[in-house]
């Protein structure tokens, strides 16, 4: 059977992610949507949906992670776009009745715009509108779509997505869907005057999880394509992903072999470990984000994956900003033997 190519586009998401990945015959590819960053990353991504030919405008998943306005702005401006050039054979985010377990109706939170602009589509078809969640007990079965993709949930945890409840509402607001609220769209870079290159110290630092409840919703994923792994972290938990994986793996605890990773939380220093890196085997890490409002990806992060990501390691960032190009040093890569590739203006392209 012949292999076709499997590409991942990173789109100018600002501090947030907007991934399409194709794969498939290139006569009639199959996509996924994963997030669309801030509002203004919709209309490089609606150019981008126009420009399909008409048959290639049903998507098999879009994959809202979880509900920060780097991850959401952009797909309710695609959703409530009256011409919206595509379609979705079905759509996963976990709204405020799979938080609740059930127990409340989905006008629970006023102004939820993008649980109203959800109802009458596809929503969470794969697990019959019940939340997205990794088991908490065994490894679960993959969901498969079409083209032969195997999709495997890998966060958040039931527990997790429950923790999210009390917040709900403040975080629905911080993430823009309180119609009051109206958050700007500018974002002025965040100047960056530290070296960040030394790697031994900073991959040694302290490591501690990630505490934000709207991160611990997020969906985490698994992408199976043609015998290659693509982890997509959202802004998931390290010791949800680290739970899951160790599941994944069983008794033989052999390291998982991936194609590519999409770096939780934006290369935050919280999301990625030295153990959870551990149980994976990657050679290509990706890392969204323009660093414009939480100066992300933290030199933590960065190095961590650098010294324990694996004997070959490419590192892709999809906007070159003084945070990310200090990586670029010359000696150091030499030194730590890996690879830097960036975006242009926010657009990058990866080839598996």
């Amino acid at each position: 059977m012949k292999v076709h190519p499997l590409t991942i586009r990173m789109f100018p998401a600002r501090e947030g992610d907007c991934l399409v990945i194709t794969h498939g015959d290139p006569k009639a590819p199959h996509r996924i949507l994963v997030d669309g960053g801030r509002s203004a990353t919709y209309p490089a991504l609606r150019e981008y949906l126009a420009a399909l030919p008409e048959p290639q405008r049903t998507f098999d998943l879009l994959i809202v992670t979880h509900v920060d306005r780097d991850h959401i702005e952009g797909i309710l401006s695609l959703l409530a776009d009256p011409a919206c050039p595509v379609r979705f054979r079905d759509i996963w985010f976990n709204g405020y009745y799979h938080v609740t377990a059930g127990q409340l109706e989905f006008s629970a939170v006023q102004g939820n715009r993008l649980v109203e602009l959800l109802h009458g589509r596809a929503w969470n078809a794969a697990f019959s509108g019940g939340p997205i969640a990794a088991p908490d007990d065994d490894i679960g079965d993959p969901v498969a779509l079409p083209g032969g993709a195997q999709v495997r949930v890998l966060s958040p945890s039931l527990a997790k997505l429950r923790a999210l409840q009390p917040t709900w509402e403040q975080e629905c607001r911080d993430a823009g869907l309180d119609p009051d609220s109206d958050p700007p769209d500018r974002l002025e870079p965040v100047p960056f005057d530290q070296d960040t290159r030394d790697v031994d110290t900073l991959a040694a630092a302290p490591f501690t999880d990630d505490r934000a409840p709207a991160n611990g919703s997020a969906i985490a994923v698994l992408l199976g394509v043609d015998g290659r792994k693509i982890l997509l972290g959202g802004d998931a938990h390290a010791s949800v992903l680290i739970d899951s994986l160790r599941r994944l793996a069983g008794a033989a605890s052999r390291p998982i072999k991936l194609d590519a990773f999409k770096v939780s939380h934006h290369g935050s220093a919280n999301n990625t470990s030295q153990e959870l890196l551990a149980l994976l085997r990657c050679p290509r890490y990706l890392i969204s984000t323009s660093g414009a409002q939480f100066r992300h990806p933290d030199p933590e992060c960065i190095a961590r994956i650098i010294k324990f990501g694996g004997p070959t390691r490419t590192l892709f960032f999809n906007y070159r900003s003084p945070i990310t190009a200090t990586w670029d040093d010359e000696a150091t890569r030499a030194r730590y033997r890996y690879d830097t590739v960036y975006g242009t203006d926010g657009a990058l392209t990866i080839t598996l």
